[in-house]
């Protein structure tokens, strides 16, 4: 049930048709504590060896400071209880994690609480609490805050718990968590880059097509539906560039011009215009078509200067 996201009340019904007898409520609740501690002795036992493995990578590609300290690169996210949908961010727990970039384990994992139900519970009834128990209370700020304090604080606490610096981080484009990483300076003399996150970054793209395709002033539906039967092809073909670029054996500066000039004919080359796929050959060896296309019809309309994108 606590593997699936339910509970006792979901319990229930399900041994109640399989026409068998449920443990109490308060059986469920002490088995439910036992597996919590569990979970989390055997989190913290993991994160205590991971930075050791992200530590003797950083050393074998030399990557340190001037004082010997490793640098790494790392991945961070949050998530809410309740889903925002981009507007609502009412939640009330968060819970955010700081991941190795090259062993894909966690760093450093936090949680944010606004709620805790035996005190709530006392508030109502006027009373105070006579009995001491585990709260889990731990915040007052905005629900949306919770992400950014949290990967904060993992940051400000990686020296001191790893002797590790996190010198990349790899995110979304959340600019207010990069932010808080910033105005906290963990670190005295390195300053924390940003790198967007690949799939957040074509998420976003994915979610912009769809709000152009409901946007009668962004031109005709007809060269709407066109572009609704084209938004996966148009994902796919800068995804499959990605992979392209990631694996030509050429300089790095090499493979981000490259990939610049694939994002750029991939709206042409999907509409029938193929204007550079010659040149960068790759994507398909079809001639310039210079009329007659959905991307020369689309290029009479104001799709593709959309919302300045």
């Amino acid at each position: 049930m606590m593997n699936i996201g339910s509970g006792f009340t979901h319990l229930e019904q399900i041994t109640a048709t399989l026409d068998m007898p449920c443990m109490s409520t308060r059986m469920y609740d002490k088995l439910h504590d036992e597996i919590c501690e569990a979970w989390e002795q055997t989190s913290v036992e993991t994160m205590k060896n991971a930075p050791d493995e992200e530590k003797a990578l950083a050393v074998t590609d030399g990557q340190v400071d001037a004082n010997g300290v490793p640098l790494i690169t790392v991945v961070a996210d949050g998530s809410w209880a309740k889903r925002s949908y981009h507007s609502n961010y009412s939640s009330l727990s968060g819970a955010a994690a700081i991941i190795g970039y090259k062993t894909k384990k966690v760093l450093f994992l936090g949680v944010r609480n606004k709620y805790c139900t035996i005190c709530k519970i006392a508030e109502r009834a006027n009373m105070s609490l006579t009995k001491p128990h585990k709260c889990f209370k731990n915040w007052t700020g905005s629900s949306s805050s919770m992400e950014a304090d949290i990967i904060a604080e993992g940051f400000s606490k990686s020296l001191e718990m790893y002797g590790l610096i996190y010198d990349k981080l790899i995110a979304d484009g959340d600019s207010n968590c990069y932010k808080r990483v910033l105005d906290a300076h963990p670190y005295e003399d390195v300053i924390v880059e940003k790198i967007e996150c690949k799939n957040h970054l074509l998420r976003n793209y994915s979610r912009k097509i769809r709000d152009l395709i409901k946007d009668t002033s962004a031109g005709p539906l007809v060269l709407r539906k066109q572009i609704q039967q084209n938004q996966l092809k148009l994902r796919w073909a800068i995804s499959k560039a990605v992979s392209y670029r990631k694996s030509e054996n050429i300089e790095f500066t090499q493979k981000v011009e490259g990939l610049k000039k694939d994002i750029q004919n991939s709206i042409s080359h999907i509409f029938g215009e193929h204007k550079d796929c010659q040149n960068i050959r790759y994507f398909c060896n079809k001639p310039y078509v210079a009329h007659g296309t959905t991307m020369s019809d689309l290029k009479m309309t104001g799709a593709l200067t959309w919302n300045n994108h």
